[in-house]
């Protein structure tokens, strides 16, 4: 509940209700604002609604959700000019920042802000606005839609007149931005290329309805699989190696080898290693990596006999000789014999 005082009158003049069983059971108003003439009021809520009274009524006659489910951090009226009649309201939450009609709801511009937005405030009659955010540089933006630009920044309106004489509807109301990666935690990858997905910057828009049933349609239990694979391969690209190394048992010719070149890589990327280790491990990495070597780890005919194979095949040769020399003097000494 708002309440409204005279500072000359201790009881109140106005009550109006904001919280109602449609925005939840633990809502609370965030930001208040009145219009410069004193007859409209905006409310904000903890659940990212904005409502617009007429403080001669008690019902809301607009009100606004941001879809976010953030709080709301920011409210203010705004008018495009001395002449015009138009009176526009601009919300904020701490991801976006979004300019409508306050007697209609009707969307004029939105603005996704890459930091948390704390506070927004309008150039008097123009079409510029300040956000106050958690980063060093204030973040301005410029919307011809709403009004000129300041006298001292002119300029604007020339870069700009091209773009108003091609008018074109570049608001989404009521739409969720989604990048290609939060398409693939969604599993909609195959919605890409069809109309519920409009391609905008490096992203798409989708349909916030859609984007609440896919949301919550999803299995968590594969969600956070997702994430720990996701995070698995994040820390795979951050070690030292740049090409990963084929698996040593996925090698069939000269593993040995293979191994230790492997193990001659791990021994010169950790820390402190001496300047004759770290020489030997860059040539072992270029072996692994150059596709010119491949060969040697796939091709049977590029196969190096280890010494211990070769003592092992002629210690064998040598018994087996020794033994068909024994037995050749056995059959020749028979016949003597008889």
């Amino acid at each position: 509940i708002v309440e409204s005082y005279d500072l000359r009158d201790p009881s109140p003049l106005q009550l109006l209700k904001v919280h109602d069983g449609g925005i939840g059971e633990t809502a609370e108003v965030t930001r208040c604002a009145y219009s410069s003439n004193g007859m409209f009021f905006a409310a904000g809520t903890s659940e990212g609604l904005v409502r617009v009274y007429d403080l001669r009524s008690s019902r809301p006659i607009s009100e606004r959700d941001h879809m976010n489910d953030y709080a709301i951090s920011s409210l203010c009226f705004h008018s495009r000019g001395p002449e015009s009649s138009d009176l526009l309201v601009a919300s904020a939450d701490k991801s976006s920042i979004k300019v409508w009609a306050a007697t209609s709801g009707r969307m004029v511009a939105s603005v996704e802000s890459p930091s948390v937005v704390n506070q927004i405030t309008f150039y008097p009659n123009s079409g510029m606005i300040f956000a106050a955010n958690d980063q060093s540089r204030l973040g301005v933006y410029f919307v011809p839609s709403i009004g000129l630009a300041p006298p001292w920044c002119s300029f604007l309106d020339n870069i700009t007149e091209e773009l108003e004489e091609s008018k074109q509807k570049t608001v989404f109301e009521d739409f969720q931005f989604v990048t290609k990666d939060e398409l693939e935690q969604l599993g909609a990858t195959e919605l890409m290329g069809t109309k519920y997905l409009q391609p905008y910057m490096h992203g798409f828009f989708m349909d916030y309805r859609l984007h609440a049933k896919l949301k919550a349609a999803l299995d968590p239990f594969a969600f956070e699989e997702y994430r720990k694979q996701k995070v698995r391969e994040k820390l795979e690209a951050k070690r030292t190696m740049r090409t990963r190394i084929k698996d040593q048992s996925k090698v069939s010719v000269n593993p040995n080898f293979h191994k230790q070149l492997q193990e001659t890589a791990e021994e010169g990327a950790t820390a402190g290693a001496s300047k004759k280790r770290k020489e030997a491990a860059d040539k072992a990495k270029r072996i692994l990596e150059d596709q010119r070597f491949q060969a040697l780890f796939a091709d049977p005919d590029f196969a190096i006999e280890d010494s211990a194979n070769r003592a092992a095949e002629a210690s064998a040769a040598a018994t087996a000789a020794l033994a068909a020399r024994t037995k050749k003097k056995r059959t020749t000494k028979a016949p003597g014999k008889g």
